[in-house]
């Protein structure tokens, strides 16, 4: 990395910039909608950014789920975005040892992650390839609208 980046937890005061790079994933939030999650953030959700010189450039969240059919807490990487002009520095890199190394203090056996379809061609899957993440070969993902507001 060309400088040194610094990753922590999210402020209610970082809406606007956390909009602003979630709409680089294509996801419309405003920043009063994040406002009110940061604001929410609990031990099992949470929310972090990272910044260069005191400017969030990069944003990511993470979700510690208990399930009820397992006996080991698991971690979800559930959105990572690095602002687009600071790709290739290792700064995506710096976030993800930085969940994994969370999720494991918080008592995690596993991480995990999912990418949509349309980031493969981006270099998202190979990213998380060369990072040793492997593809689910056990599972499908589905998903059903239920008529609430759009995620």
């Amino acid at each position: 990395m060309k400088n040194d980046v610094s990753i922590r937890p999210a402020a209610a005061s970082d809406a606007a910039e956390i909009s602003r790079l979630l709409r680089q994933l294509g996801y419309d939030q405003t920043p009063a909608a994040l406002r009110e999650k940061v604001a929410r953030n609990t031990a099992e959700r949470l929310a972090f950014v990272a910044e260069i010189d005191g400017q969030v450039i990069a944003f990511m969240s993470l979700h510690i789920i208990d399930w009820y059919h397992r006996s080991d807490l698991a971690a979800r990487l559930s959105a990572m975005v690095v602002d687009a002009q600071y790709g290739r520095m290792g700064i995506g890199r710096a976030l993800v040892a930085f969940a994994e190394m969370t999720a494991s203090q918080l008592g995690c056996s596993y991480i995990e992650l999912t990418s949509n379809l349309r980031r493969r061609v981006d270099g998202t899957y190979d990213f998380y390839d060369a990072l040793g993440y492997e593809r689910a070969q056990e599972t499908t993902y589905f998903r059903k609208s239920l008529g609430a507001a759009s995620p």
